[in-house]
């Protein structure tokens, strides 16, 4: 009759993650910011490169 569920899948609220996930999302939003701005400089590098060969 009633669905017998651990605690890790019951629900924590309107649009709420459990704690362990949450914390794993902004680690790796965090992760991603960096990674992009990693990129976006070694592109400039490559471009300040190319000029330079010419």
């Amino acid at each position: 009759m009633f669905d017998t569920r651990d605690d890790v899948d019951s629900f924590n609220g309107p649009g709420r993650l459990p704690v362990t996930q949450e914390g794993e999302l902004i680690r790796l939003r965090r992760t991603l910011k960096k990674t992009e701005e990693e990129l976006a400089i070694l592109k400039k590098f490559d471009a300040y490169l190319t000029r330079r060969k010419l």
